[in-house]
């Protein structure tokens, strides 16, 4: 029986037990949230095979899913090209979604010798090949710096092991 003093009567009466059902009743009566935070940004076509760009405007996550797929129990029902929408579906609930910037861009495909010709990318790459340069001057020096030390420590230990053989032949002089 649920008496004002039993265990289950303040478990099941307990503030965040009541703020619980209270958010899922919420959740249940007003729709998925994230259904309703849901952005459809782009969508990438290779062949026959068609990738939908989404971005949850509030956790700032981003993913990719094609048909068939699904991605948190987010799954994409249909693709109206003419009008460029989608129709998702989360747990039950349906939710049609156009794209947030309506226009679809073909992708250029150009062929090595074309990008190796551009001139921003000719660029980019001398540009590397200096950085690279100069980063292996950097280490060649640094290589010097550590070769002219290692010479004088090895220098210096030579003149110590001399002195140290003279003292000790000083020392049996003076016997």
């Amino acid at each position: 029986m649920l008496t004002p003093s039993s265990g289950l009567f303040r478990l099941v009466y307990s503030p965040l037990v009541l703020l619980f059902i209270a958010l899922v009743f919420a959740s249940v009566v007003s729709g998925n949230p994230v259904l309703k935070n849901l952005e459809f940004n782009g969508l990438l076509k290779m062949g026959a095979t068609e990738r939908f760009s989404f971005h949850n405007k509030v956790s700032g996550e981003s993913f990719w899913l094609k048909m068939g797929q699904s991605f948190d129990g987010l799954s994409i029902r249909s693709w109206d090209e003419n009008s460029e929408t989608l129709t998702l579906e989360l747990r039950g609930q349906t939710r049609s979604l156009g794209l947030k910037r309506p226009r679809i861009v073909k992708l250029e495909l150009r062929t090595l010798a074309e990008i190796r010709s551009d001139p921003v990318v000719a660029a980019r790459n001398a540009q590397q090949e200096r950085v690279e340069e100069a980063v292996g001057m950097d280490q060649f020096v640094g290589y010097m710096v550590l070769a002219e030390y290692d010479k004088a420590r090895r220098k210096k230990e030579r003149e110590k092991a001399i002195l140290r053989s003279l003292a000790r032949k000083a020392g049996s002089v003076d016997r």
